[in-house]
């Protein structure tokens, strides 16, 4: 069976989907980290069930939450696609023009116009 490759990959704004998604996975277990952190904290206040529930909420969350940024930080340092140039960029804040026309397509016509 032949792999399947996918060529026609959507021109990209300023962020692409991989990183939209990481961002509302850690705005979304945070949220949920803090409001079954603060259930254990107080949990006389609650039901024995809802408290206990709360616990593997938490340790499932924690454990997504540290499988993105360990997926995040192998893209950003080991991945054959991360360019030293891609990282420079990332440590003063610009990217090169050539850069954000290949790779950010849509954004770069936002903001030139071209």
């Amino acid at each position: 069976m032949a792999p399947l490759i996918i060529r026609d990959v959507p021109e990209q704004g300023k962020f692409n989907a991989g990183q939209k998604s990481l961002c509302w996975m850690v705005i979304g277990l945070s949220c949920v980290l803090s409001i079954t952190g603060l259930i254990m904290i107080f949990y006389t206040s609650f039901p024995p069930v809802l408290a206990r529930f709360s616990y593997l909420i938490h340790a499932a969350s924690g454990i997504l939450l540290g499988c993105g940024v360990i997926v995040h930080f192998y893209l950003a340092t080991f991945h054959p696609k991360s360019s030293l140039e891609y990282k420079a960029m990332m440590g003063h804040g610009y990217i090169e023009e050539e850069f954000a026309q290949h790779h950010n397509a849509k954004w770069y016509r936002e903001m030139t116009g071209r």
